[in-house]
């Protein structure tokens, strides 16, 4: 098992009762929290330096992804009171950079349970967030990269299917309240989405899966999503009309869903700390997995793209 320090930099999350009370919301919390662990790695300062790349964090960079997996079945953190938040910086390319994040139990009687591993990549804009620009003081942020001893549990990377030639579609209001001060849907909030599209096809037997029985779309619908994974594209605005459209795959992986620990990135201009492999089950879960894949669109044009990833068999 990898290094790792309770004494880390962190941030101690006191839970309100609807964060974790059911498992759908859990992702969209986890995203929550972390966005705002990972101030502790671009802190208000007093050099030129330090405001630079505190400037950069709190308002010239967008989101581009963000992917979580649980190590725990939801029985078991439903009541928790705190959770502890260990950021550190993983990679830093050119114009982007992605965290890692360990999500733990903080409760004076209990071990620091491993919760979740989550992962973030931003993008340094422009002031108007329409263009990538290069990260001012790179690297300040490539030496932080080098100097953390900490190995990260890692997510592999993402790769969404295409559209499938049959899908559940429907169309839907964006809501004012899932948006925030920037006039479009919160990052986070695209997990709920996910869910709820999820949740409510299923419900409606919509999923059309290969060798499954037809009780098993309903029997999703109490399912907890182990893994979620979101790619952000485009914009949705209060009151845009947005069609979603979802379908699902069975995977059969035969265990290479696992977290992994990659050795160093060697991309031309990205930077990452070289770690040994670790792979970890999450949920004692076997390899065989549905995913869940749901897209948004606004004026047919993709703004975001989801998957989450349940057992086969219901939990």
């Amino acid at each position: 098992m990898s290094s790792f320090s309770l004494s880390s930099p962190s941030i101690e999350i006191t839970l309100n009762w609807l964060d974790f009370s059911v498992h759908y919301n859990t992702f969209t919390s986890l995203f929550k929290f972390c966005d705002t662990a990972q101030s502790l790695l671009f802190p208000t300062g007093v050099t030129k330096e330090q405001v630079a790349l505190h400037t950069m964090w709190s308002n010239n960079c967008v989101m581009r992804s963000n992917s979580a997996k649980l190590f725990l079945p939801h029985q078991q953190y439903a009541n928790w009171r705190n959770i502890r938040i260990f950021p550190r910086l993983k990679a830093v390319g050119n114009t982007s950079w992605t965290c890692a994040f360990r999500v733990v139990r903080s409760d004076a009687s209990h071990d620091a349970t491993l919760l979740a591993v989550v992962e973030t990549t931003m993008v340094a804009t422009n002031g108007t967030h329409t263009t990538s620009v290069p990260i001012e003081y790179r690297d300040t942020l490539v030496a932080m990269v080098q100097q953390t001893s900490q190995q990260p549990l890692c997510l592999n990377r993402t790769v969404f299917s295409k559209k499938r030639e049959q899908y559940f579609s429907q169309t839907q209001r964006v809501r004012m309240t899932d948006c925030d001060s920037l006039n479009h849907i919160n990052n986070a909030i695209y997990a709920t989405l996910a869910e709820e599209t999820r949740l409510h096809a299923a419900f409606q037997n919509k999923y059309d899966r290969c060798s499954s029985s037809q009780e098993q779309d309903h029997n999703q619908v109490g399912s907890q999503a182990t893994e979620c994974a979101i790619s952000y594209i485009g914009q949705a605005h209060p009151f845009e009309e947005m069609e979603v459209i979802t379908w699902s795959e069975h995977l059969s992986t035969g265990g290479g869903s696992g977290t992994t620990c990659g050795g160093s990135n060697q991309k031309s201009g990205n930077t990452s700390a070289s770690t040994s492999s670790v792979d970890v089950a999450a949920i004692g879960i076997g390899s065989d997995q549905i995913e869940y894949r749901t897209d948004f669109y606004v004026n047919g044009n993709i703004v975001s793209q989801t998957s989450l990833k349940c057992a086969a068999s219901k939990l």
